[in-house]
């Protein structure tokens, strides 16, 4: 991984503790834990799934803020199968943060 691939990746992972869901649940752990309601083992692979989820977006929306891009270009840059940074682009859509045009042949995403 390349120093400007690793910034990215921090200035996402940065970023993204400002998800509200990832603070709640922060904060609930401990508490989640001690009543029973989900084991230790269960909240770290789920707080890695949302961490790894929120950053994702959050790089794609960092590299939206230079213009509009396609699924191949954003996965060209960020180094993430298509077939994730769609998914995320949808997810993205259907919080409207992002459109959709479309340029020649693909999709184009920008943020609103």
């Amino acid at each position: 991984m390349g120093k400007g691939e690793l910034k990215k990746r921090f200035e996402a992972m940065i970023d993204s503790f400002s998800d509200r869901r990832l603070r709640w649940l922060v904060g609930k752990g401990r508490s989640l834990i001690e009543k029973g309601e989900m084991k230790s083992e269960e909240y770290e692979a789920l707080m890695e799934n949302i961490l790894r989820t929120e950053m994702e977006r959050r790089m794609i929306i960092n590299e939206l803020k230079s213009g509009p891009l396609t699924v191949s270009e954003l996965s060209e840059r960020l180094t993430l199968p298509k077939k994730h940074v769609f998914k995320h682009l949808m997810a993205l859509k259907r919080l409207n943060v992002i459109a959709i045009k479309e340029r020649e042949e693909e999709l184009e995403f920008h943020l609103l």
